[in-house]
């Protein structure tokens, strides 16, 4: 169905507008209001499949619905054994996720996301 999150977000919204007669901008709100995460899982060079991207849905300044990345892998090349070396980048960014992972009581990520408000 789609190649990245973007192109997800997109169809879901397009098919979903036009199946039930709304528009884009009713059932972008819906997305936001309803999805936390997205979690992209790609196929790398050496044939396994890694979560390479985390991102949620989330407002700009002029309040459009927008993807912002949480987490990123970033490869640094292929090891002797062909395995891809490599690590997840953090962006600068407190996911809305936050809040309602830590009114559930979820302190394990407090040292990621407890330093960036």
């Amino acid at each position: 169905v789609a190649n990245n999150a973007l192109e997800l977000i997109n169809y879901l919204e397009s098919s979903y507008a036009k199946k039930k007669g709304l528009s884009s901008k009713i059932v972008r709100e819906t997305m936001y209001n309803a999805v936390d995460l997205i979690i992209t899982i790609s196929k790398l060079a050496d044939n396994k499949h890694k979560i390479t991207s985390i991102l949620e849905l989330n407002k700009n300044k002029s309040g459009d619905i927008v993807l912002k990345e949480i987490f990123a892998f970033k490869s640094k090349g292929i090891l002797k054994n062909n395995s891809i070396d490599g690590e997840f980048q953090l962006y600068k960014y407190q996911p809305r996720a936050y809040k309602k992972i830590k009114n559930q009581n979820i302190d394990s990520v407090d040292d990621i996301f407890e330093s960036l408000k």
